[in-house]
């Protein structure tokens, strides 16, 4: 599935093969040696050079001697002389293009006209992820960050700056922050031992050191028994739920250690001794000054897990209205929305356990552990946003409210609302072709 920002990874994979073919490694794009300096030999019909020198530095690669001939007939060769080509700095605008001008600029309006083989059933990025939905909407929809073609950076797009921090877990007994966790209505305990079995399920629960419920906290299962290989070596991560409450279910059968404790975020810095500093670097970070944890009081740092965004306050939908975080925590909803025809694209996203308004252009994302592709899906979650304005403008001309918080069939009927996780709200979105054959998008098209 090729998307906006995935295909940038398509660039730097052809940069790579071609960088590979260039005659500056072991081998030239013949088949023959490069030492990795200037050679102003000849390479002519019938004399050949030396395609062997500087080989033997590379004992375990083929050497494939370059072909002078085919069936009797002779290759002819062009000479190759010394030279070099300088590629730093930014590649001129227009080379090769007589038509143009140097007070050309870009200029809003105007149309693009794209031939394809086939056309995508709609032009919902969410619920077709056909490559020719994908080719349409890379020029109507942005992500927060894009890479630049040239220098192979990331530089901001609907995002102006984005800041990445780590999750660091406190150790149950921290002072102030003891957390427990009980099995199955058993006494809490800093930590526990038990087995699952297969099909089976566990019921747990965390509190403070009173036994008091505490909602959203950390819960770990590391696998300490026999036989369990296929449990990932970094555990299980999961958080209970407002009411404390957490059900396991659905993970390799086996015995655990489990333990839980209270989470706090930031950039770290790890200094001897097994000290961890803390420092809180964006808004809206419940820790406000830096922490300093001495070994044994963290157990656990998952590194550039929270991702928050500042976004630009100029990006504006096709239609004039501005972008926000509301418009992100849409599209997080709707692909959490198991009504909603986006399981291809959903199971990407199925470790972003959280995403938080926390201004108007402020969106923070957090990532259930660390994962190499994370900052990519989750710069990339803009690409896939529907305007939040336009859902809500259809509804209220049926009478109603549309609402992000998650609301049951009964309590939506009743408070004459469609929440964006229900199935009212699905149906609606898989089928309504006002957006899905006219989506309004960022991009420049």
């Amino acid at each position: 599935m090729k998307t906006p920002f995935s295909s940038c990874l398509v660039l730097l994979a052809l940069t790579l093969l071609i960088g590979c073919n260039s005659g500056s490694g072991p081998a030239d794009s013949n088949g023959g040696a490069s030492n990795g300096s200037d050679n102003t030999s000849d390479s002519t019909a019938g004399g050949g050079t030396d395609d062997s020198q500087g080989w033997e530095g590379y004992p375990d690669v083929p050497f494939v001697p370059i072909m002078e001939e085919v069936d009797g007939i002779t290759i002819p060769r062009l000479k190759r002389t010394a030279n070099s080509v300088d590629a730093s700095g930014p590649i001129a605008t227009d080379v090769g293009n007589k038509a143009a001008r140097d007070t050309d600029r870009p200029t809003p309006g105007g149309q693009i006209i794209i031939r394809m083989n086939a056309e995508p059933k709609t032009l919902n990025p969410i619920t077709e992820t056909s490559s020719y939905q994908t080719y349409i909407t890379q020029y109507t929809h942005e992500a927060m960050a894009e890479m630049d073609p040239e220098t192979l950076e990331y530089k901001p797009s609907i995002a102006e700056k984005w800041v990445k921090e780590d999750s660091v877990k406190l150790s149950a007994n921290y002072p102030g922050k003891e957390r427990r966790v009980s099995l199955d209505g058993a006494p809490p305990v800093a930590e526990l031992e038990a087995t699952l079995a297969k099909d089976g399920k566990m019921s747990l629960a965390t509190s403070d050191k009173d036994g008091k419920p505490v909602g959203n906290v950390w819960v770990h299962l590391s696998a300490i028994g026999e036989g369990m290989e296929e449990a990932p070596q970094s555990g299980y991560h999961h958080w209970t739920d407002d009411g404390g409450q957490l059900t396991i279910q659905g993970i390799v059968p086996g015995k655990y250690k489990i333990i839980s404790g209270a989470e706090v975020f930031g950039g770290t810095k790890e200094e001897e001794g097994g000290v961890l500093v803390v420092t809180p670097l964006t808004p809206g970070n419940p820790t406000t000054e830096p922490v300093t944890l001495a070994a044994g009081e963290w157990v656990n740092n998952q590194r550039e897990t929270y991702f928050t965004y500042f976004m630009r306050k100029d990006v504006t939908w096709s239609d004039g209205q501005p972008m926000t975080s509301r418009d992100i925590e849409f599209a997080y909803a709707i692909l959490n929305n198991d009504f909603v025809d986006g399981e291809s694209l959903r199971i990407y996203y199925q470790d972003l356990i959280e995403c938080t308004a926390i201004t108007e252009h402020v969106v923070r994302m957090r990532y259930r552990q660390q994962y190499f592709k994370a900052w990519e899906f989750t710069y990339g979650l803009a690409a896939y946003t529907p305007a939040y304005h336009q859902f809500e403008s259809y509804f209220k001309a049926d009478g109603k409210t549309l609402t992000l918080a998650k609301l049951t069939a009964a309590e939506e009927k009743a408070q004459n609302k469609v929440s964006a996780h229900g199935q009212i709200f699905a149906k609606f979105f898989n089928t309504d072709d006002r957006y899905n054959l006219k989506p309004m998008g960022t991009g420049p098209y």
